[in-house]
């Protein structure tokens, strides 16, 4: 649950404080197992590719199976990750998870107007893959 969905804010009023970003969270539910979670994400504002390109998330990748991905993934942006999966606690295998993703939007605010989609899909290996969108649509 939580795509298909449309979320819309203003960057200025985030950095202005007169807006925070919009909870988003998305409730994955897989009875046999997360074996996949895809993200691809694409976007307008050439700033944001520019800095998803420099973490190699440019292309479709696996929450589930980061590989040489999981420090960008897990570490926050703070440490220079993107904090998009908690440390020491795997995505795959679980029946259930709450995909949150709403600390990532503040990081999204930072690049300006944009509308970005965020393409997930969840496999299990035993059913037909699922595919929801979500688009984030960035005012000034």
């Amino acid at each position: 649950t939580g795509v298909p969905a449309t979320h819309t804010f203003s960057s200025a009023g985030v950095m202005g404080g007169t807006e925070t970003v919009p909870t988003i969270q998305i409730n994955i539910a897989a009875p046999k197992g997360i074996k996949k979670l895809m993200v691809e994400i694409h976007s307008t504002n050439a700033d944001f590719i520019a800095t998803l390109t420099n973490f190699k998330l440019n292309v479709p990748f696996d929450l589930a199976n980061p590989g040489d991905l999981l420090p960008t993934l897990e570490k926050t942006i703070d440490q220079g990750g993107i904090g998009l999966i908690a440390p020491n606690d795997p995505i795959k295998g679980k029946t259930a998870y709450l995909f949150d993703i709403t600390s990532f939007m503040s990081m999204l605010s930072l690049y300006g107007a944009g509308d970005n989609t965020f393409t997930i899909t969840v496999g299990d290996g035993v059913h037909q893959d699922v595919t929801g969108v979500l688009t984030v649509n960035v005012t000034q």
